[in-house]
């Protein structure tokens, strides 16, 4: 589901405009899990949060979060944003070869990250495996 999740991120024109290429200028911004510890902001982390058995036959339940970091609030704002546009808009099919559902946004938070100046917003979501 991750890889879906990161496929659909970064295929994502706003999105990709916010994040940017990567040092090597071979990939956007949007990472699973962690991101690398040369890369520079602005950039996306996914992660799978939780995963849970549907009802009978209905596939798995995903709670998954998204966090963006940058280094003003505003900017932040904007990237999270983008992010939850680009997911919640997604219908159901098969992205990088897996079965996806739709996503609801269920919550967002707000942070900071001292030791790098970040701000950092998450969107948690939950995704429908098909």
């Amino acid at each position: 589901m991750l890889k879906a999740i990161i496929s659909i991120l970064t295929n994502d024109a706003t999105v990709r405009g916010l994040v940017g290429l990567n040092k090597a200028k071979d990939k956007y911004k949007v990472y699973p899990v962690v991101v690398p510890e040369t890369e520079t902001h602005p950039y996306i982390v996914a992660r799978i949060a939780g995963k849970v058995l549907g009802a009978k036959n209905s596939g798995y339940i995903y709670n998954v979060e998204v966090m963006a970091y940058h280094t003003s609030y505003d900017d932040v704002s904007s990237l999270i944003e983008a992010a939850e546009n680009a997911l919640v808009s997604e219908g159901p099919g098969t992205i990088e070869g897996i079965s996806y559902g739709f996503s609801q946004l269920t919550n967002e938070s707000d942070d900071f990250v001292k030791d790098h100046d970040l701000f950092v917003k998450t969107a948690t979501f939950q995704t429908h495996g098909i």
